[in-house]
């Protein structure tokens, strides 16, 4: 992994401090399974055309988080400057993480955030447009608290698990490739993650997975296993899924 400062951008140590909110539901959604579903998602705000007067333009957020148990709480400021790229196309978003890009006309494809202070965020396009990003600090106290160290050529995955919008507890995960780290899953506080399963904020981290493609299975206590394939997987980045199991 690649934890420099020059693979990511805020130009302020983040927090989420008075401005924090929470959204209804999981904010990234994404079709498990499949070559034709890809393994990331987005969501929180929709991705519509933005106006009357630019049919190729869409708007979208990019979620500042200190807590990667909670990828849909948005800090209210503190996000501005950073760059997002998709499908070739870039932007920079507004202090609330609010931004706008051209639609993009390819398939299989991925929004990129980088910026100063951040960790470089990366989730596969589809149709809601919100991008979880965790500011450095705040990552490396995750990473730290639970014996994660960084190795060039790995990125991390963080997917929330849901079923009917809500968060599922008790689900296991394996990566394949196998990551250098087992899963984590949510625990009673933001650095404090278990190797069990799954708790209230039905998430699970798989840090260290070589870059290129992954896919993960996810095991609820009971049910069939969901696969969700062809998530992308960066140099140091983190890669943003949301699963909705059956």
């Amino acid at each position: 992994m690649r934890w420099s400062v020059a693979i990511v951008s805020l130009g302020v140590v983040l927090g989420c401090a008075a401005g924090c909110k929470q959204s209804d539901g999981p904010l990234f959604p994404i079709n498990p399974g499949g070559p034709n579903n890809p393994g990331g998602g987005d969501d929180g705000v929709d991705a519509r055309a933005g106006s009357d007067a630019s049919l190729d333009v869409m708007s979208g957020r990019v979620c500042l988080i200190v807590d990667a148990r909670q990828p849909d709480t948005c800090a209210t400021t503190g996000a501005g400057g950073l760059n997002v790229t998709l499908d070739g196309s870039t932007s920079t978003t507004q202090p609330d993480g609010t931004f706008e890009i051209d639609v993009p006309h390819s398939s299989n494809i991925a929004w990129e955030v980088n910026g100063t202070n951040i960790m470089t965020s990366v989730m596969s396009y589809s149709a809601v447009h919100q991008i979880p990003v965790i500011g450095q600090a705040d990552y490396y106290d995750l990473a730290n608290s639970n014996s994660v160290v960084a190795t060039p050529g790995q990125g991390d995955v963080f997917v929330h698990v849901t079923h009917q919008g809500a968060s599922v507890a008790m689900v296991t995960a394996t990566a394949v490739p196998a990551a250098e780290f087992p899963p984590l899953y949510d625990g009673n506080a933001p650095t404090t993650w278990t190797q069990v399963s799954t708790a209230a904020s039905g998430m699970v981290w798989i840090p260290g997975i070589a870059q290129g493609a992954a896919s993960v299975t996810l095991t609820p206590p009971t049910g069939t296993p969901t696969v969700v394939s062809a998530i992308p997987i960066g140099d140091g980045t983190l890669t943003w899924v949301s699963a909705e199991l059956p």
